[in-house]
């Protein structure tokens, strides 16, 4: 979206806050299963703790872009898509709720949400010239794909 406003550009970061905080409180409900051994609540603890540091970058860029509207030069991040993406984040927390799952389940179930659901591609679209901003950015997407590819392996039975 070349010519973005700051309007827009801060809806685009409230609304990838609010996925990243959506994801952490996915991973939250389940390092809170009673059923889970205490090495697999800590695993999901420590990815909570990862999408937390993740909607953190959001909104810090949110509130330089406050301060300063050309913080970030433009985005191409459709609202539409985004905003199916926070349904989709929702429904997908709603579901985990509603379901006992299995550590095994747990991680097929997170390993699709991080497959289907790839928040990373958004940031990806976010143009800054704030070079920390733009290593956290790159951060965020490495932990998204490592947290895929782990998900993916202990779903499989690897550990």
């Amino acid at each position: 979206m070349e010519g973005t406003t700051a309007s827009q550009i801060e809806k685009v970061l409230t609304n990838l806050a609010r996925i990243e905080q959506g994801l952490a409180k996915i991973y939250d409900f389940l390092s809170q299963k009673k059923g889970f051994s205490k090495p697999v609540q800590k695993f999901w603890e420590t990815i909570k703790i990862e999408e937390m540091r993740h909607a953190a970058y959001f909104n810090e860029m949110l509130d330089k872009v406050r301060q300063e509207s050309s913080y970030i030069r433009s985005t191409e991040i459709d609202p539409n898509e985004l905003q199916e993406f926070v349904q989709k984040v929702n429904a997908s927390l709603e579901s985990i709720k509603k379901t006992n799952l299995t550590e095994a389940e747990a991680y097929s179930f997170a390993a699709h949400i991080e497959a289907d659901l790839d928040e990373a591609h958004f940031a990806e679209k976010i143009h800054v010239e704030d070079s920390v901003m733009r290593t956290k950015l790159q951060t965020m997407n490495n932990e998204t794909k490592k947290h895929s590819v782990i998900m993916i392996n202990h779903a499989r039975g690897i550990k």
